[in-house]
Formats: C-alpha cells, sequence, structure tokens
C-alpha cells in the first residue's frame, strides 16, 4: 500500500481535529492506518495519551469495515478530481 492509498484511507476514520493527525506526524499513514485498524499493536506517543487512543480506536471501528480507498480514489477520478499528499 503506498502513501496515497493509505491516506485516503485515513480520511475515512480520521476526523477533523481529531488525534489522527499525530498519528500521522509520528508514524506516517501507512503505520497509522495500520494502527487505527488494528492490525498493528498501539504504540506509546508523547503526546497522544493511552485514554484518548482507546478512546479514539473506538470512534475509529465501526468505519474500519467500509473501508476502501482505492475504490474511493476512482470514485474521485471519474468525478473529475484528484488527491494531493505533502509528497506531491
Amino acid at each position: 500500500m503506498n502513501d496515497r492509498i493509505a491516506r485516503a484511507a485515513l480520511t475515512r476514520l480520521f476526523e477533523p481535529g481529531d488525534i489522527g493527525g499525530a498519528l500521522v506526524g509520528r508514524l506516517g499513514a501507512y503505520t497509522a492506518l495500520r494502527l487505527a485498524t488494528g492490525a498493528q499493536s498501539a504504540h506509546t506517543l508523547p503526546d497522544v495519551t493511552a485514554e484518548g487512543l482507546a478512546a479514539a480506536l473506538k470512534r475509529w471501528a465501526p468505519r474500519v469495515p467500509e473501508l476502501d480507498p482505492e475504490k474511493d480514489l476512482a470514485t474521485i477520478e471519474r468525478l473529475g478530481g484528484g488527491s494531493l499528499t505533502p509528497g506531491d
């Protein structure tokens, strides 16, 4: 999975101002996605409390089964849109 696909998936999970931004900043998009979906165990991060992370994981869990970032990106492209990542 590349960075663009991981970031597309994260847009389905994270909310504005969510601790997800701190996860991406510390871990990168791919690792943050693995953590957010339960594919990787949680890390201790200086700016994310265990309680805050647990609450976020609970909020994100119902959205995980619906993740299909490749489909989302294809739909955006079909509709004439695009996506930008920090590497662009």
